[in-house]
């Protein structure tokens, strides 16, 4: 009788523990769905920027950091953050190699601007930039 009662005891702790184990996997799944869709960002989806304007910060990308630099002189008054902070942030990695100085200068004004209602992809970029820009 004792040991049907401690076999049935050892069952249910055993179903108990795969149940705990299958809920904290669910978890975690949850939490890597969220972070992926955390990371994936469409640059031209984030606020601040007039569509009219894409198709020449695509032909400004195309020229690298040169081309960037011209079209961020010419336009930035017309662009807002977190969509601007987006595009310096590019030309800031773009312009690292040719002039480390001018990129850790731009890095630190997008670094100031930074503001808590920017989108998480924004706020996490600027973070992990930091280690390299700071």
């Amino acid at each position: 009788m004792t040991t049907k009662l401690i076999a049935i005891l050892i069952i249910l702790i055993m179903l108990y523990g795969g149940w705990k184990l299958f809920e904290y996997w669910e978890s975690v799944k949850a939490n890597q769905e969220k972070a992926k869709a955390v990371e994936t960002i469409r640059p031209e989806l984030l606020p601040g920027m007039a569509s009219q304007l894409e198709a020449s910060l695509a032909a400004a990308y195309t020229q690298g950091a040169v081309g960037l630099n011209k079209w961020l002189e010419r336009y930035r008054t017309a662009v807002q953050d977190p969509r601007l902070a987006w595009i310096e942030l590019d030309y800031v990695v773009l312009t690292t190699k040719d002039n480390p100085v001018l990129a850790k200068k731009v890095f630190a004004q997008v670094k100031a601007r930074m503001k808590p209602d920017w989108p998480v992809q924004v706020q996490k970029r600027v973070q992990a930039l930091a280690r390299t820009y700071d």
